[in-house]
């Protein structure tokens, strides 16, 4: 079976190559616009990305202070800018490597979920139906109210955990579509970037072309600016939708365990057990985030 989400996974697959691209793009853009490898606030980043600059600025701030580099281009122009190791991991090219994501996958998975939320729909009208085919001349009235509130409790908790699935697929969407459209704004800026370094070092080496060089570095400065903007901005969007995300599944993940546990004589539906395994897969996952992002092994760093 077919749904939007399918062609939208269409449309949003070349993600991951557009990442790869703006990455690579970004690290030869740098021979020309060391501007790159300036920080980009991450203040409302993901928490990952802050817990590791966090421990890595406590340790450096007790053992160095900045550094003061001067980059020369030539005897017209220079760069003089302050760094510590926290910067490279908040330049652009660190912050291209870190949200490269695999658009097409994300969508695939909406689809999955998509259509298991559209079977719970049609089992919940499939009970429906199947209720109000029973007639009092088919049970008597003490067993057809007992039937009647048990299929009530379990259709409303399939409906509940169907809506789930549905809000899940389209917010999951949402951040798969966001960030493709933020992959593809790096990636156009980082290939033209990258371009007019290679011009730029042309240039260079050309008698007299030192003028022409320069007036391709000026013309370079506006779309640094540009992405680095793209970038911040729409990780802080990502991350608001992300918020936004766990506040709707949390809500409804309770209510949907709330009404599928509810317990009708000795049946008792196994909602509260569902959150709990949940509650677990999810802790787990958050852990071995945690292990790759690194951060045990953070105090052992040194070198600083």
């Amino acid at each position: 079976m077919s749904n939007p989400y399918d062609s939208m996974a269409g449309a949003v697959g070349p993600g991951k190559e557009f990442g790869n691209i703006a990455f690579y793009s970004s690290l030869a853009a740098c021979a020309a616009f060391p501007e790159l490898l300036l920080p980009v606030s991450a203040a409302k980043s993901g928490i990952l990305l802050k817990q590791v600059l966090q421990r890595i600025s406590t340790q450096v701030s007790n053992r160095t202070s900045r550094t003061t580099r001067v980059i020369r281009f030539g005897k017209s122009e220079s760069i003089v800018t302050q760094f510590i190791p926290t910067d490279a991991l908040t330049s652009v090219p660190m912050r291209l490597f870190l949200i490269r994501t695999d658009t097409a996958k994300m969508m695939e998975a909406c689809s999955k979920i998509h259509e298991a939320a559209k079977l719970g729909s049609q089992l919940y009208d499939e009970l429906r139906r199947h209720g109000d085919s029973i007639t009092d001349q088919n049970w008597k009235a003490a067993d057809q109210e007992e039937f009647s509130t048990l299929l009530t409790v379990h259709g409303a908790g399939i409906l509940a955990t169907a809506q789930l699935g549905y809000v899940t697929a389209t917010m999951t969407a949402l951040t798969a579509m966001l960030r493709f459209v933020q992959l593809l704004i790096a990636m156009v800026i980082m290939v033209i970037l990258a371009a007019m370094a290679v011009a730029f070092w042309i240039a260079m080496a050309i008698p007299g072309g030192q003028g022409v060089a320069m007036s391709i570095r000026n013309f370079g400065r506006p779309l640094i600016k540009t992405v680095q903007t793209i970038i911040r901005v729409m990780d802080e969007i990502m991350i608001k939708v992300g918020w936004a995300h766990a506040g709707l599944v949390g809500i409804m993940g309770v209510n949907a365990a709330a009404v599928d546990g509810y317990k009708i004589g000795d049946i008792e539906g196994g909602g509260w057990q569902n959150l709990g395994d949940s509650a677990v897969d999810i802790v787990d996952n958050m852990l071995e985030k945690w292990k790759r992002a690194g951060l045990k092994g953070i105090n052992g760093l040194s070198g600083f």
